[in-house]
Order: C-alpha cells, then structure tokens, then sequence
C-alpha cells in the first residue's frame, strides 16, 4: 500500500512540476560551453501572482543621486524611458492617479503628472 502511495505522489509531483515550474531551456554557446536561460516572464508573472512577494516589488523608479543599488534607482529608468513604458497608474489611499490625466491636488489646485517618481 505504501509503495502504491508513494508512486501517485510521485506522479502527482511530476504532473506540478511540469504545469507551475519555470521553463529552462539550455543553450550552447559558440566555444560549447553550455548554459541555462529560464524564462524571465514567466518567473515575473508568478512574482506578481504570489501574494507573499508582490508587496515588496517596486513599481516605480526612484531618484537616488547618491547610491544605486537596485534596477529602478537607474538613471535610464528615471530618465531615457519613454513614459508609456513605465507604470501609468499609482493608487494612493484606495484613489487612483494617472499620467497624463489631470487631477485635483489635496490643496485644491490641479496638477498633470507626467510619470510616478518616488
């Protein structure tokens, strides 16, 4: 019975792997070294999915003159992006904002946010 246990697990595991793992697909480079690549968009897609990781992901660039460290302190990303390419909405206290879209400031004056910059 155990052995019988042991086997479905196993093809149940088999079976998951196959649906929910990332695919790496291996290359060979001009010298024949070999090298793995796995799919990029698929492993931000199941980043943005899980609910334990999406809220330390950082959607906006920042300016950070003294010190860069991650992906979004980069000055490409701040600066040379063209703006449909970064995030066109940011939600501040269940309220939405988004560039290029006029909205009323909490003084009463209005503002065009041109791009999110934290």
């Amino acid at each position: 019975m155990h052995a019988i246990l042991w086997v479905m697990k196993e093809i149940v595991q088999a079976k998951l792997r196959k649906q929910n793992s990332v695919p790496t697909t291996q290359f060979k480079s001009a010298q024949g070294s070999l090298f793995y690549v796995n799919n990029v968009a698929k492993q931000i897609a199941e980043d943005w999915a899980n609910p334990l990781i999406r809220p330390y992901m950082c959607l906006y660039p920042e300016e950070t003159p003294n010190h860069m460290s991650e992906t979004w302190h980069g000055e490409k990303l701040c600066k040379e992006i063209q703006l449909d390419q970064l995030s066109l909405m940011v939600g501040v206290e269940n309220k939405h904002f988004y560039i290029n879209e006029i909205t009323k400031y909490h003084n009463g004056s209005y503002v065009y946010p041109v791009w999110w910059i934290y």
